[in-house]
């Protein structure tokens, strides 16, 4: 049975969630790199609110991952990277939102806190 609450389905991943609840794995890195495309494709190119949201979602995701992203510390860089760029461009374009913003930096700080902690461990 999944380990999500109340559902009834078959394990599909190798650590118990069924084939609708599979994005919730934190074992099954084809799973996580598939949503992690599927994601990317959705929300490129970044030009609105929403977009820049289902990005801070998408890295807050990754945040639980912490399995993943040792194998995967060059997706952390490139995170930063994207993260730095939209947070000097937020400003010149009509997404610009305060509460973005704090999330965006707040979620920047995060994500170099777990790179310092992966390159520390290795």
């Amino acid at each position: 049975m999944c380990k999500i609450n109340k559902c009834n389905n078959i394990n599909f991943t190798m650590d118990g969630y069924c084939e609708n609840h599979k994005n919730y794995t934190m074992t099954d890195f084809n799973i996580i790199k598939n949503h992690i495309k599927n994601r990317i494709i959705k929300i490129n190119p970044i030009d609105s609110k929403e977009k820049l949201n289902l990005f801070l979602r998408l890295i807050k995701y990754l945040l639980y991952r912490k399995p993943f992203l040792e194998k995967n510390i060059g997706l952390l860089y490139s995170m930063t990277s994207k993260m730095e760029y939209l947070y000097l461009a937020l400003y010149n374009t009509f997404i610009y939102d305060a509460n973005l913003e704090n999330k965006l930096v707040n979620l920047y700080i995060e994500v170099n806190n777990v790179m310092d902690e992966l390159i520390i461990q290795n």
